[in-house]
């Protein structure tokens, strides 16, 4: 500070007291402006480490296979003769030249719809057995279910409807389209058909579920036309939408494994990110068994098979499959179980941890067939039941 000197009586020049006592007021005040300073920034500090915490609390899923589609009809069908008759049921019995691309659900896969929707909702549809939409705790002690999230396909948009829709009519839940969970392509089925073409597909299956046109003003159908609007009008075709960078479909014919990880990194993080403390996802096989890797190993979900875990920043946790037992909640009775491919082969995993490869989900009976890795065409285990 600038100080101004009086003279005192023994001739040595002083502060006067007015000036003394402002500068002590103003380096008080300074020492306050410097303490609330760092107070705030102690104060955002600790809002972002809030934010943190809070973001980790983990979101409660349950992942959903939609049903048998009609290319399903063909590509899960085993052996020669198996393939042959079902490409005659695929051609002439499913429409099968017109479900190329984008396939909708076979009679079958409807059938397991509805199968689903009994166990879950009983005759009436909308008896929330297990409270999954509202009443009381849901699977896994979980809140209630607040929303149904959906692959922008035509086969798990159909399986959303025909399995959720009526509860979730009555108990105002939205459905909500997640593009990030389309399945892996592999070939053309696997490719989503044009937002105008998913926009009609839903407004059909909400008024066939639904009963009455006047029900797409409410839920679920009202919230999933809009977030399906958002997306652009060839968002499955165009290799620039959202974002060059990533696409929400690879500019390939198949898509490749690189891609892969990214898109569903991409997709965990929107999972963990959503609203709502507990959803639901429909989404398809290659997506469910990429995301809980860890836990289903080489085995393939059946159709409407269901999936119970816990998502946080650390990754999933407490995954449970809805259709066995488990120690910490009784079992679906009713719902759809791996598929019965459940041979395992050499070539698909680690060789060395084959004993390792199929252990989350229960006990199982255990049969060796071959050494494994030792002729490229042995198939190591058969897998007899699991329990």
């Amino acid at each position: 500070f600038h100080k101004e000197l009086l003279p005192a009586s023994d001739g040595v020049a002083k502060p006067s007291g007015t000036l003394l006592a402002q500068a002590m007021a103003h380096r008080a005040f300074l020492l306050c402006w410097f303490i609330s300073f760092r107070g705030l920034g102690v104060l955002l500090a600790a809002a972002e480490r809030g934010g943190e915490i809070q973001r980790a609390q983990p979101k409660k899923w349950i992942l959903v296979r939609h049903g048998e589609s009609v290319n399903n009809i063909v590509s899960q069908a085993k052996g020669v003769f198996g393939k042959i008759g079902a490409f005659y049921k695929w051609k002439y019995k499913e429409d099968g030249n017109n479900n190329i691309q984008d396939p909708t659900l076979s009679l079958k896969g409807r059938f397991q719809c509805a199968n689903a929707r009994e166990v879950l909702f009983g005759k009436s549809t909308t008896d929330d057995k297990y409270n999954l939409f509202g009443g009381g705790a849901a699977v896994g002690g979980a809140p209630n279910y607040k929303a149904v999230y959906v692959s922008p396909m035509r086969r798990t948009l159909q399986t959303a409807f025909q399995t959720f829709g009526p509860a979730a009519h009555k108990f105002n839940i939205s459905f909500k389209a997640l593009p990030w969970a389309h399945e892996a392509r592999k070939s053309i089925s696997d490719l989503a058909s044009g937002k105008s073409t998913l926009i009609q597909f839903a407004k059909d299956q909400g008024y066939e579920v639904l009963g009455e046109p006047a029900n797409a003003a409410y839920e679920p159908l009202q919230t999933l036309k809009t977030t399906l609007a958002l997306l652009p009008e060839d968002w499955s075709t165009n290799p620039a939408k959202p974002d060059r960078d990533l696409p929400y479909y690879e500019d390939s014919k198949k898509e490749s494994e690189e891609f892969m990880v990214k898109r569903m990194k991409k997709l965990q993080s929107e999972m963990l990110d959503i609203s709502e403390d507990a959803a639901i996802l429909v989404a398809h096989s290659g997506v469910i068994r990429w995301l809980l890797k860890s836990y289903v190993r080489n085995l393939k979900p059946d159709n409407l098979a269901m999936f119970y875990g816990e998502l946080s920043s650390n990754g999933w946790n407490n995954v449970q499959f809805l259709g066995s037992e488990q120690p910490s909640h009784e079992p679906i009775q009713g719902l759809a179980s791996f598929m019965d491919w459940d041979i395992v082969d050499c070539r698909e995993g680690n060789c060395n941890d084959f004993a390792n490869q199929f252990i989350e989900f229960g006990a199982v009976d255990k049969f060796r067939r071959g050494d494994c890795c030792y002729y490229r065409s042995t198939r190591l285990w058969v897998y007899d039941r699991v329990w």
